[in-house]
């Protein structure tokens, strides 16, 4: 089994100049941590539960998979009519990572004619 050059790569003599006594914040790997987030106050003491979202941020997101179930049209027939302006743009949530607002597809669906009987 071959090992990775990073297990085998000699240590970097800068880094064992330094003290172990220096109050650069370490990963558990030894890398240090540039940025950390600024400490807890006790105002800040609250929880999940007890801190609310702005009105509108608590939308829930929808992937292709969700929308596709829910709609009833393909993964095609969606992109296509995304393309044509005739459905909900799609969020991009990060690299490869795409998502529809819960209550805009659930609008697009309810503006659909119905059919006749």
């Amino acid at each position: 089994m071959r090992r990775s050059r990073r297990f085998d790569a000699p240590r970097r003599p800068e880094l064992e100049a330094r003290g172990a006594d220096e109050t650069i914040p370490r990963s558990p790997s030894g890398r240090e941590i540039r940025s950390l987030p600024p400490p807890a106050t006790d105002r800040d003491a609250g929880t999940a539960e007890t801190q609310t979202l702005p009105l509108g941020m608590d939308e829930e997101l929808w992937n292709i998979r969700t929308v596709v179930q829910k709609t009833g049209l393909s993964r095609a027939t969606i992109y296509r009519y995304v393309r044509r302006n005739l459905f909900p743009p799609r969020r991009r949530l990060g690299p490869g990572r795409i998502a529809w607002l819960a209550s805009e597809v659930q609008a697009w669906m309810h503006s659909r004619p119905r059919p006749n009987n």
